[in-house]
C-alpha cells in the first residue's frame, strides 16, 4: 500500500525503499553487475502512484521528491516504461497538491529555500521527471517554485540560503544552504532558462567563500566541495576545501557521538571519501555520478 504517510515511510528516499533502489542501481551501473540493476528494479516495481495526503512531506529526504528521484536514476538505467509512466504519474501528482497548498494554513515546505526539505529540491525532481517523460507542464511547476524563490533571496538580499537561528551567516550547505542551490540551479537553467540562473553565481561564490564548521556530506565541507566540482567552480576555489579534509580521519567533525570510524555516507568518512574522490582530476573519478543530485 503507498497511500498516506505509511506508505511514505516505506519508500523514503532516505530511510526506505526507494533509497536502496537507488544506490543498488548505481553501483550495478558503477560495477557492472546486471543482478544489482535487477534489484534495483525489483525494489521498485511494486510502486504503484499515491493519493498524496494533505499532509504528506513534498520534499527530498523525507517527502515524495525523494521517492521521485529514485525512480527516475532507476529508470534511466533500465530503459523501463512502465516505471517512466510512474514517474510522469507521481510527478504530475506531487505538482497538483503543490496546488492546493497555497492558502498560508496549509503546510509550506515546498515554498521554503533548500534542498533538502525545501523548494530547491522539489524543483530539481519535477524537472529530472519532465526530462525522463517529456511532460513539459511540469515545467510550468518547476518556474513557479524557482520564481518563489527568486523573490524570496531577493527581498531579504544576499545569497541564497538559510540563516541560522539568530540571523547570523547564510548556510553554505548541501542541505539547507547556497551549496545545494547552486547544484540545482545549474541543473535548472537549461530547463527553465534564465529565471533559474538568478543568484547563481552568488551561490557559487558563497559557497566557495570558506568552509562549514563540520565534516558531513550533508551539512558540511564535503558538500561543498561536491558543488562546486559539479559546478565547474575554478580549481583556486576548491583547493582550500580539498585541504580541510586531508587531515587525520580523528581530526573529522563528523556526526555528534561518531568517531572517524562512522562510515555513513551523509554524516561520516564515507561522504568525505566519495567527496574526495570527486574531486579528483582523473576519468575515474569523472565517472562517479553526484550523489547529492542523485544522478
Amino acid at each position: 500500500e503507498a497511500d498516506g504517510a505509511e506508505g511514505l515511510v516505506r519508500w523514503e528516499l532516505t530511510g526506505g525503499v526507494s533509497g536502496r533502489a537507488y544506490a543498488a542501481a548505481v553501483a550495478g551501473q558503477l560495477l557492472g553487475h546486471e543482478d544489482l540493476l535487477a534489484m534495483a528494479m525489483d525494489l521498485m516495481g511494486s510502486f504503484e502512484v499515491p493519493e498524496i495526503s494533505p499532509l504528506d512531506p513534498l520534499d527530498v529526504v523525507g517527502g515524495w521528491s525523494g521517492v521521485l528521484l529514485a525512480l527516475c536514476a532507476v529508470a534511466r538505467r533500465s530503459g523501463n516504461e512502465a516505471m517512466t509512466e510512474r514517474i510522469g504519474g507521481l510527478a504530475r501528482a506531487i505538482g497538483a497538491e503543490i496546488a492546493t497548498r497555497l492558502p498560508p494554513e496549509m503546510p509550506q515546505g515546498h515554498r521554503r529555500v533548500g534542498f533538502a526539505h525545501g523548494a530547491t529540491g522539489i524543483s530539481l525532481a519535477l524537472g529530472r521527471a519532465s526530462e525522463i517523460t517529456g511532460d513539459r507542464s511540469l515545467l510550468d511547476v518547476v518556474a513557479d517554485l524557482v520564481g518563489t524563490e527568486n523573490a524570496k533571496v531577493g527581498a531579504r538580499g544576499g545569497p541564497p540560503g538559510r540563516r541560522g537561528p539568530t540571523g547570523g551567516a547564510v548556510e553554505r550547505a548541501w542541505c539547507w544552504g547556497s551549496g545545494g542551490f547552486a547544484l540545482v540551479r545549474s541543473r535548472l537553467a537549461p530547463l527553465v532558462g534564465d529565471p533559474a540562473r538568478d543568484h547563481l553565481d552568488a551561490a557559487c561564490t558563497h559557497t566557495a567563500s570558506g568552509p562549514s564548521g563540520n565534516d558531513r556530506l550533508c551539512c558540511g565541507v564535503p558538500g561543498q566541495l561536491d558543488a562546486m566540482v559539479e559546478a565547474g567552480v575554478d580549481r583556486e576555489f576548491i583547493r582550500p576545501l580539498v585541504s580541510r579534509l586531508l587531515v587525520r580521519s580523528e581530526d573529522l567533525v563528523l556526526e555528534p557521538g561518531l568517531s572517524f570510524r562512522g562510515r555513513s555516507l551523509f554524516r561520516g568518512m564515507a561522504g568525505v571519501g566519495y567527496a574526495l574522490l570527486r574531486s579528483l582530476e582523473t576519468t575515474e573519478a569523472r565517472q562517479l555520478p553526484c550523489v547529492l543530485l542523485f544522478d
